[in-house]
């Protein structure tokens, strides 16, 4: 089990180590969900008439 486990946890330690690195992590997964969500949200608020034109 502990052979198994090495990697994952060695993977953790790196992260925990570097803070640094969970941000940028963060940012790019969070520009990436904008980018998809962003077009389905506007979407979504002309069809319920939030933006009349």
């Amino acid at each position: 089990m502990n052979e198994y486990l090495e990697e994952p946890r060695k993977k953790y330690n790196d992260l925990m180590a570097s803070p640094e690195t969970i941000d940028s992590i963060l940012f790019e997964g969070a520009k990436k969900a904008r980018a998809l969500a962003a077009p389905l949200l506007e979407n979504v608020k002309t069809k319920i008439g939030r933006y009349r034109y």
